[in-house]
């Protein structure tokens, strides 16, 4: 689903800054195209779109939620001139994913915006942190067996010696 990608990888963006920054880059300067993308290309690496396609085939009330949604970027893009979300121009579409990022933007007309893309960002970092890439990325060792636990003594010491037991 294109529209579904789309709004994971603004998602993902937008957990590390603005959209705009990941679009609007200096020109001559692949790198820093390279590095604002670099989110996105992981994210989409994690399989987080595929990830909450399938969550959302699984769950009615998550699916109703993406659809209205959906429906809720379909109608305000039609209220700014275009067809719907996905066949709005690029400028379009990071405007109004600017605007729903963040919830000091909450008005009336913004506020099923934001609570929608709150839900697609917590999906896109329940998805990314739950993939091996994520994983890997946070170098999480629960599911490892360790043979030993160091007693934190340094923090045992601090800690007796601002209460009244020590």
């Amino acid at each position: 689903m294109k529209t579904i990608r789309f709004v994971v990888m603004m998602g993902a963006a937008l957990v590390l800054g603005s959209a705009a920054s990941v679009v609007a880059q200096p020109a001559g300067d692949p790198k820093a195209a390279i590095d604002a993308l670099e989110p996105l290309m992981r994210t989409q690496a994690a399989g987080a779109a595929a990830w909450i396609d399938m969550i959302s085939s699984e769950n009615d009330e998550l699916k109703a939620s993406y659809a209205k949604g959906f429906a809720w970027l379909d109608a305000t893009m039609k209220g700014r001139g275009a067809a719907d979300f996905v066949s709005a121009s690029a400028a379009q579409q990071i405007e109004l994913v600017d605007l729903i990022a963040y919830r000091r933007n909450a008005s009336p007309e913004l506020t099923p915006g934001i609570e929608f893309f709150t839900l697609v960002r917590r999906m896109t970092v329940d998805a990314f942190y739950t993939s091996a890439i994520g994983i890997k990325d946070i170098d999480y060792r629960g599911n490892t067996p360790i043979g030993s636990y160091p007693a934190p003594t340094e923090s045992i010491a601090y800690a007796l010696k601002r209460s009244p037991l020590g």
